[in-house]
């Protein structure tokens, strides 16, 4: 398997998906822990929350109820 495009930091959960990692940077945070998330591709940077979508935003509005 390829190596995670994105990272939690806090709770170490990883994503492979590019769909996935466009979807974390729209949220900015992570969706299990609210941790910082970390890219692996160093062109891909993730934008504040607040500056694109608000303050309101839940993580499951942009990408869905998580699944475990």
């Amino acid at each position: 398997m390829s190596p995670p495009l994105v990272r939690c930091e806090d709770c170490t959960r990883t994503w492979h998906s590019r769909t996935m990692s466009e979807g974390l940077r729209a949220v900015g945070c992570c969706p299990r822990c609210s941790g910082t998330l970390i890219w692996n591709d160093d062109s891909v940077t993730a934008p504040s929350v607040t500056a694109v979508l608000g303050e309101a935003l839940a993580p499951h509005l942009v990408m869905g109820v998580p699944r475990h």
